[in-house]
């Protein structure tokens, strides 16, 4: 992820976070009722900070995603129209050194591709679908990150949730006597994380399958426009 995307989604967070800590509204003469900040931020203590650090990568991991898994950004439309005119003038080794560069998926795909002209059509074909099969596996494997998120997520609130009423149960065993102020600390840690938990989870899994069916999706498309390249290799049935 570049600076620039991941400065922007700390910047979002805080001034969220930042919003949601004005307290709110209250009666006059009454104290003023928790906010936001204090009811879901604060609450799960060290383990909440935790998740909400979590939880900015999460959002960081999206941006990035919705920018990099995008048609034009694998396969530039400019870059297509160049190699058409190439591939039409016969005029292999010049696309070969524009894709060698590797800056993209096609580039990639039609670099590992191209060197195989000499051996035939099958050469080529398996070739440029074992380049694809790489580029599906390497898209696959960045959208993994938040499928781990969904499921650390929620561990982390469990976690904290099992911490905080074994902190509840050592206070009433230590005292004869406890009132519901003295439980309210470690009872809030534990409902806290597990509304923190389930707060970054439930995006992070949806987000997941949305860009799981992205990946699907372009990896035909690319292996689409590759065949339209390679097609015209293809030998004639006798």
């Amino acid at each position: 992820m570049s600076k620039k995307y991941l400065w922007t989604t700390v910047s979002l967070t805080l001034f969220s976070i930042a919003f949601f800590a004005l307290p709110g509204l209250a009666q006059e003469g009454e104290a003023p009722a928790p906010s936001f900040f204090d009811s879901y931020v604060t609450s799960g203590g060290l383990i909440g900070y935790v998740i909400i650090l979590i939880d900015v990568v999460m959002w960081g991991l999206v941006i990035n995603y919705f920018i990099q898994l995008r048609r034009d950004k694998l396969v530039p439309p400019m870059l297509v129209e160049e190699l058409e005119r190439l591939f039409e003038d016969e005029a292999f080794e010049e696309a070969l050194e524009i894709c060698e560069v590797g800056t993209n998926a096609l580039e990639r795909i039609m670099s590992s591709a191209l060197p195989k002209l000499p051996y035939g059509f099958e050469t080529v074909d398996e070739s440029f679908k074992a380049a694809l099969d790489g580029e599906s596996v390497k898209m696959a494997q960045q959208v993994s990150y938040l499928n781990l998120i969904g499921a650390i997520a929620p561990m982390l609130g469990l976690f904290g949730t099992v911490t905080g009423m074994i902190g509840a149960f050592n206070t009433i065993a230590s005292k004869p006597s406890v009132n519901a102020r003295e439980l309210a600390g470690d009872i809030g840690v534990a409902l806290g994380t597990t509304c923190q938990g389930l707060f970054v989870a439930i995006p992070a899994v949806c987000m997941a399958f949305y860009f799981q069916n992205r990946v699907i999706r372009l990896t035909n498309e690319i292996g689409a426009i590759c065949e339209d390249f390679f097609v015209r290799f293809r030998p004639e049935a006798e």
